[in-house]
């Protein structure tokens, strides 16, 4: 994985410092982010009106095929962007190599792909939440390195494998 596309397409970070945080681990990983501005709107409640999050959702498809595209954060709002979306233009770019991943409010967009056209996503890490977390006195923590080696895995190797020994 060498570059990460970002995308907004719910709720916006009203703290730059998580975001901030997030971009900067995963550049010292030597992966580089597109897409940054992003992290910076707001709009309400949301990262930006819907019109826009709709059409940086529909511009899926020009991303390069060797990027992974990662939702900033979940939230609230995605769902009412769904009558408006290019299924099958995504689904085209996921079935040509694009990975596209998130969780929480992503998954209404992950599921909907899947329902529509049978693409498959990467229900996997958001920027904020899993690369920008930060602890109570505002210093980054370190993202988990369990779910780094498997989000790695999962994004190169288009497969995730796993065990977890428990007593």
């Amino acid at each position: 994985m060498k570059s990460i596309h970002l995308i907004a397409p719910s709720g916006a970070s009203l703290d730059n410092k998580s975001t901030l945080a997030g971009i900067d681990w995963l550049e010292r990983q030597g992966i580089s982010i597109q897409n940054t501005d992003c992290v910076h709107r707001v709009y309400e409640r949301f990262a930006v009106g819907d019109e826009a999050r709709l059409a940086e959702i529909n511009q899926l498809p020009q991303v390069n095929s060797q990027t992974v595209v990662m939702a900033m954060r979940g939230g609230y709002g995605l769902h009412r962007l769904l009558p408006g979306m290019e299924w099958n233009g995504i689904a085209k770019a996921v079935k040509s190599g694009l990975q596209i991943c998130g969780h929480s409010d992503f998954t209404v967009f992950q599921l909907g792909l899947l329902a529509k056209t049978g693409a498959i996503t990467l229900a996997g890490p958001m920027l904020n939440y899993d690369f920008g977390r930060l602890a109570d006195d505002g210093a980054p923590v370190v993202p988990d390195a369990f779910m780094w080696q498997h989000f790695q895995n999962a994004a190169q190797n288009r497969s995730v494998e796993c065990q977890v020994s428990a007593p």
